[in-house]
């Protein structure tokens, strides 16, 4: 076990010394805690210092960053047949994943939805949360030539469903730490990268 480990790992005990916790939930955290810190490798970690992920339901809220603050936001419905993904400041979002869409400014979001695995339906929402269908059956390739944002949200969400947490937080100015929110309650850790 290296220093780094078992230092994370005994600042979790502490925690949850400190807690008011049963101590089977205690456990659990515990055990949670040490399954995190074994199956984040350096790249996966160093990957997560550029998002924050908050979830509610069955949705997916993800902030892309740079240092500190939000360049973008999205939310992703991970389904099967038809995921979605909401995208905000959406110049940002078209932007980093170089995108060759022209938007119409009234609308300040987009709903992109992949149908197999070729063809996106666009949807955009105007101020006042009127939506209104803008295209049909788009080539995700033409649309996305570079990078696929489909498969970088499928990507997060299956880290993320990994380690099982229900946020992740990244602080630069405080240390460049990245913060997990662990089921069962408000109980969370650090890792510095």
């Amino acid at each position: 076990m290296t220093f780094r480990t078992t230092t994370i790992i005994l600042t979790i005990a502490g925690l949850f010394y400190s807690c008011d916790n049963t101590k089977s939930d205690d456990k659990k955290l515990e055990e949670q805690a040490i399954n995190i810190t074994q199956l984040l490798d350096a790249s996966k970690l160093e990957f997560l210092t550029d998002w924050d992920f908050t979830q509610r339901g069955q949705t997916n809220f993800w902030s892309r960053l740079s240092g500190d603050s939000s360049i973008f936001n999205c939310t992703f419905y991970p389904s099967v047949d038809t995921p979605k993904l909401r995208a905000y400041q959406v110049d940002n979002f078209l932007t980093y994943f170089k995108s060759n869409l022209i938007i119409d400014t009234t609308f300040s979001q987009f709903q992109f939805t992949k149908i197999d695995d070729t063809i996106l339906n666009l949807v955009g929402t105007n101020k006042y949360g009127q939506d209104t269908l803008l295209s049909k059956n788009l080539s995700l390739k033409k649309m996305f030539p570079e990078q696929n944002p489909f498969k970088l949200f499928n990507r997060l969400t299956k880290l993320k469903d990994s380690i099982n947490v229900i946020g992740i937080s990244h602080y630069d100015v405080l240390g460049g730490f990245v913060q997990f929110y662990l089921q069962g309650g408000p109980t969370y850790f650090d890792i510095h990268p």
